[in-house]
C-alpha cells in the first residue's frame, strides 16, 4: 500500500479534526460514556484547535495519506506545551509531547502509525529535543504494546480527565538521538 507521511497544511484543519474525531473513541476506555468522549472531541479536537496547532510555531500535526485521503494523523507539541511535569517520570531534560497518533482502523497493521512514529522522531530531531513523551490509556493495551514495540519505555503514570472522569494512564518516553557507546 501506498501511502505518504508529510505536515498538515492549514486548509486541512477541518479534515484532520474528522479524523480525530473518528479515531480518539477507539482509544478512550471501554466504560466511559458516549458524552464524555462527545464533549472531549466538542471541546479539544475542533477545526478551530486544530488550524491553531497547524499555524503554532512550536506544534507540528502530521498526517499520513493514501491518495487524498487522511488515513492517520500524529500532533506533536514542543516548547512550554510539550513539556512534562517533573512528577510523570520522564527523564529526558527536553522532551516533546506525541499528544496524539491514531490511523483509522482499517489501516491498523499496515505501517502507517509506526511511519508517523517515525516523523514523529525526525521532527523531534530537527527541533533538537532529546526525546519524546506520550500517555496512553491504561486500558488501551494494544496501544501500549505498539509503543513499546518501537522502543518506547514506561516510566511513569499521569492522570488524564474525559468529560471528569480521570482516568490514571502510563507515561512513555522515548529518546530519539542514538546515544554514543
Amino acid at each position: 500500500m501506498d501511502f505518504k507521511v508529510r505536515a498538515a497544511h492549514p486548509q486541512e484543519a477541518f479534515a484532520v479534526s474528522e479524523l480525530a474525531a473518528l479515531t480518539f473513541p477507539l482509544a478512550s476506555p471501554p466504560t466511559l460514556a458516549q458524552a464524555h468522549i462527545d464533549a472531549y472531541v466538542r471541546e479539544n479536537l475542533t477545526p478551530e484547535h486544530f488550524a491553531a496547532h497547524i499555524d503554532h510555531p512550536e506544534h507540528d500535526v502530521l498526517v499520513a495519506t493514501v491518495g487524498k485521503e487522511l488515513v492517520g494523523y500524529a500532533l506533536l507539541l514542543f516548547g512550554p506545551d510539550g513539556a512534562p511535569a517533573p512528577h510523570l517520570g520522564v527523564t529526558l531534560q527536553q522532551a516533546g509531547l506525541l499528544s496524539k497518533c491514531y490511523t483509522v482502523p482499517e489501516m491498523h497493521g499496515k505501517g502507517i502509525a509506526a511511519a508517523l512514529l517515525e516523523a514523529a522522531e525526525e521532527r523531534a530531531r530537527e527541533r533538537g529535543v532529546e526525546g519524546l513523551w506520550l500517555n496512553a490509556n491504561a486500558d488501551n493495551n494494544r496501544a501500549q504494546r505498539f509503543y513499546t514495540k518501537h522502543g518506547w519505555e514506561r516510566v511513569g503514570d499521569i492522570d488524564f480527565v474525559v468529560g471528569e472522569v480521570v482516568h490514571h494512564d502510563p507515561v512513555f518516553q522515548k529518546p530519539v538521538f542514538q546515544k554514543d557507546v
